[in-house]
């Protein structure tokens, strides 16, 4: 069972389920999940590091040995996707209350689409 915080927008009524804790797909492709949750800041930073990462390998190999050159890049794009990984949920709900929507309640269930799920059955009662 997973903890999901449930956010609600007031106005339009739209209704997220927000997974807490570690998003091993953010941790894998923090890029796509980023640009997938519309959290563009996020994409657009995670990008920028990756892009950095590839520049210090290409302009690397001309003055330091290709070795450090590499893993400098390495663990740059993984310190990245590590900071996704452990951050990235929590953005996204920071960024849903920044976008009008309030924190309604935390549900634990399998799935987000159950969160939601018990939450209007709950809203309804």
């Amino acid at each position: 069972m997973k903890q999901f915080k449930i956010y609600e927008n007031e106005y339009t009524k739209e209704i997220y389920a927000v997974k807490q804790g570690f998003t091993w797909l953010g941790f894998i492709f923090p890029v796509l999940w980023s640009l997938f949750k519309r959290h563009w800041v996020l994409a657009g930073v995670s990008f920028v590091v990756t892009l950095i990462g590839l520049g210090l390998m290409s302009w690397g190999e001309e003055i330091y040995s290709d070795f450090l050159v590499i893993l400098g890049a390495i663990i740059g794009t993984f310190a990245a996707s590590l900071f996704v990984g452990f951050k990235g949920n929590d953005l996204l709900g920071d960024m849903y209350m920044n976008g009008g929507c309030s924190f309604k309640e935390t549900v634990i269930v399998a799935s987000p689409v159950h969160a939601i799920t018990i939450y209007m059955s709950n809203k309804n009662k």
